[in-house]
């Protein structure tokens, strides 16, 4: 069995980008995955700020909910304002939160933890060429 989930945008480690969760009818595509899988959503990423994990420029990413379980050194989806970033949580704390990329080749962000929230944590990748199944609506 399988099910699947939207691809909600392209999404970036080097900058904050912006996608639209709340309108539905934008997501034209959709990855199919296993049903047991809990993700929720997918971002395809467009920069190679995680090369160093083995996840490059078009891979991509699936993403759960965020539920207070520990996320020291894992990816996640931040959002500030309308904006978001996916970033390595590396440091967060009730007062300011830091947030890397391996190998640092882009500057450590540190933001007041008051202004973000963190909506989504990685929980797993789908290279552009493996056994990908992309069902694009606009295509219908």
């Amino acid at each position: 069995m399988s099910k699947q989930i939207p691809v909600v945008g392209k999404g970036y480690t080097n900058g904050f980008f912006v996608v639209d969760f709340q309108d539905e009818l934008q997501w034209d595509s959709f990855i199919e995955i296993s049903d047991y899988h809990t993700a929720m959503y997918a971002i395809q990423l467009d920069d190679d700020g995680l090369s160093a994990m083995g996840i490059n420029a078009g891979d991509y990413l699936l993403f759960q909910n965020y539920y207070y379980e520990s996320i020291r050194e894992k990816i996640v989806l931040v959002r500030s304002e309308e904006k978001y970033i996916i970033r390595l949580a590396t440091n967060v704390t009730p007062d300011t939160s830091v947030f890397t990329v391996p190998d640092h080749i882009y500057p450590p962000m540190e933001l007041m933890s008051e202004n973000i929230r963190i909506i989504g944590v990685e929980i797993g990748f789908i290279k552009q060429h493996d056994n990908l199944k992309i069902i694009n609506f606009s295509d219908f």
